[in-house]
């Protein structure tokens, strides 16, 4: 294992990573006028083979119920989602609608091109262990999670 000054250096390095790659991708997705969060339930909509409830975006995309409450009112306003009353009276049915599946197309194109395009200053070999090591990290978090539930 690392020693704790090597672990803060690694951890600062990823929080700054972090934090530069949501402002990257912010200012590239601006002017479509499409948030990253509203790109993520637009993507989960297309590729979902049932319509979700917002419990299931909610949990889905680990936030609260009545953030994407907030999000679908915005996404459904801008005309990127419909919101049908489902078989279920308590339960909204939740759908992409043309324009939003344009936004998507759109965004994905910009995270791609940010995606790649970082990626791409790393050497095949490069890629494979630095996506082994995210995987290494992402087991531990998911033991630290279970260990909290």
């Amino acid at each position: 294992m690392a020693n704790q000054q090597n672990l803060r250096a690694a951890q600062m390095k990823m929080i700054t990573f972090w934090r530069l790659h949501h402002t990257v991708v912010e200012k590239r997705t601006h002017a479509l006028c499409v948030h990253r969060s509203q790109h993520m339930i637009l993507s989960f909509l297309e590729k979902g083979a049932s319509v979700p409830s917002q419990k299931e975006l909610a949990k889905e995309l680990r936030i609260s119920p009545a953030a994407v409450a907030v999000m679908l009112k915005k996404m459904e306003t801008d005309g990127y989602i419909t919101r049908e009353a489902g078989s279920d009276i308590r339960r909204n049915e939740i759908r992409i609608t043309e324009k939003g599946q344009t936004a998507l197309a759109e965004t994905q194109c910009v995270f791609d091109e940010i995606d790649f395009g970082m990626l791409s200053t790393l050497s095949e070999e490069e890629v494979t262990v630095f996506s082994a090591c995210l995987d290494k990290i992402s087991v531990k978090l998911h033991e630290m999670n279970d260990e909290r539930n």
